[in-house]
């Protein structure tokens, strides 16, 4: 499984782009064989009271042609992240879980 992470507005030089693939891959692990890529982009928002947010956006491609395209937004991208893997994770299993019934 290929983890690619982009990101706009934001520096993911440092420890944000090693949490976004080791909490990927960790919670992905048991559904890596049947995932060819899971993209993740993560964005700065900037809302209305001058304040920012951050999006991750995260689109698992399982083979057979089917993806799973998960968002979250939070204030801080740590926890955007963590939120948005979590339910690419239950996404992904449901997904495969409806395949196989």
């Amino acid at each position: 499984m290929r983890v690619q992470v982009s990101a706009r507005g934001l520096d993911t030089s440092g420890g944000l782009r090693t949490h976004v693939e080791r909490r990927l891959r960790f919670r992905l692990e048991r559904f890596s064989s049947r995932i060819i890529d899971a993209p993740v982009t993560i964005t700065k928002l900037k809302r209305s009271d001058g304040r920012f947010n951050t999006r991750c956006c995260i689109q698992v491609r399982i083979r057979g042609s089917t993806q799973v395209v998960v968002e979250e937004v939070g204030q801080n991208p740590y926890v955007a992240v963590d939120r948005a893997v979590d339910r690419a994770r239950r996404a992904v299993a449901r997904k495969l879980d409806r395949r196989r019934d």
